[in-house]
């Protein structure tokens, strides 16, 4: 169910006919496009900018999140939705390419040819994570959500766990307590009015989250100046721990100077900062 998304235009037919179209769109669709290295995505031919993105499901999908964003955030560096087809149980999501190149592999072809020096691709790290704190970060937060569940998708579906950093997926949580007792049950303390700790966790303010926020979906021009970002099949609402958690998780995409700016040169506003160290302290006692 698209409990946040505005309504489509809707049409009478019957469920054969409506089967009919998603199939021929999805063909359609399909001899449009070429196959890449990355098999769920797909750019379009003949120059046309658009790609086409397959998820192997129905639910907390690209097309939930950018009709969301595209609605609330028009003027977001993100792409824009153009059509989606459920087919299967899977959904195929047809979205504007945005003008640039992928990041880190950007960053990995001028290295390997020589052309670019250690202390400028810090320079150029720091440069982007600059501009998404000034043209992203701001504009998800400055969202509200409609009511208090967390761990929601545009879909009012779950979201993959902040905790574990896994695809499964949990939620969505009837607030924040509710959450906090779902992540971390088993370091719920006797009395979680009398922790300082649980406390930030529980009154952490909720935004719009994107959830695989790394180098490899942040997208730039050739000479590495910021664009946008993609890949938003799993954000939704969480508490804004969650948000600097991805940004400052070692891992694939967050490494380096990336993550030296997001983790050591980088401080949120006091109240965010506190969440996130008392998320941090508990998921110690957890594992």
């Amino acid at each position: 169910m698209d409990i946040f998304n505005p309504p489509l235009a809707q049409f009478p037919a019957s469920e054969a006919f409506q089967l009919s179209w998603a199939w021929l769109r999805y063909k359609l669709y399909y001899r449009l496009t070429v196959a890449t290295d990355h098999n769920r995505v797909r750019p379009f031919r003949f120059g046309i900018p658009l790609v086409l993105k397959w998820t192997n499901r129905t639910y907390t999908t690209e097309s939930h999140a950018l009709r969301f964003l595209n609605y609330n955030l028009p003027d977001l560096p993100v792409p824009r939705l153009v059509d989606s087809v459920e087919l299967n149980g899977a959904t195929y999501t047809v979205m504007t390419r945005l003008p640039g190149v992928n990041f880190q592999q950007r960053i990995v072809e001028l290295a390997s040819a020589g052309e670019i020096e250690p202390y400028q691709i810090a320079n150029a790290i720091v440069a982007v994570t600059e501009e998404i704190k000034k043209r992203v970060l701001p504009r998800l937060w400055s969202l509200t959500p409609s009511d208090e569940r967390v761990m929601l998708s545009a879909s009012g579906d779950g979201l993959p766990s902040p905790v574990c950093f896994n695809e499964s997926y949990y939620g969505p949580f009837e607030n924040r307590a509710a959450l906090a007792v779902g992540l971390f049950g088993r370091s719920v303390p006797d009395d979680p009015l009398a922790s300082p700790e649980w406390q930030r966790i529980v009154n952490d303010r909720v935004v719009w989250v994107h959830t695989d926020f790394r180098v490899y979906n942040i997208l730039v021009t050739k000479d590495l100046k910021f664009v946008g970002v993609i890949d938003w099949e799993d954000s939704g609402w969480c508490p804004r721990y969650w948000q600097l958690a991805i940004l400052r998780q070692l891992g694939p995409g967050c490494f380096g100077a990336w993550w030296e700016d997001w983790a050591k040169n980088t401080r949120f506003d006091e109240e965010t900062e506190a969440a996130y160290e008392a998320m941090t302290q508990v998921r110690r006692w957890r594992f």
